[in-house]
């Protein structure tokens, strides 16, 4: 399986750690990228989600999603496996999987 994460700091840096392959790699976001990403980030509206988010049945090999955010004084942290993430989530965990992308070439 897969054991990959993204860090993304407040001036726009983001950092990939692939931790199966002892890989890391990061950029800086350019201000297109960031005020996107801020703004999936307010869409998503995390303070309102719940902490987990599991199938009604399992699920073999289902990607699993651990986002925790900083938000104000507040930290936040939403748990999803991917066939029960919510909608609000959708956007800003594809947003995030595109940045990873980005790094993993």
């Amino acid at each position: 399986g897969l054991d990959e994460e993204l860090f993304v700091f407040d001036a726009g840096r983001i950092v990939y750690r692939d931790n199966r392959n002892s890989r890391q790699a990061d950029r800086l976001l350019s201000p297109n990228e960031f005020d996107a990403l801020t703004r999936a980030i307010a869409s998503a509206s995390l303070p309102a989600l719940k902490s987990e988010y599991l199938p009604a049945r399992p699920v073999p090999d289902a990607f699993a999603y651990t986002l925790t955010a900083q938000l104000g004084g507040a930290v936040k942290t939403v748990r999803a496996l991917d066939t029960a993430v919510p909608a609000e989530l959708q956007p800003l965990l594809t947003m995030l999987g595109g940045l990873m992308s980005s790094l993993k070439k």
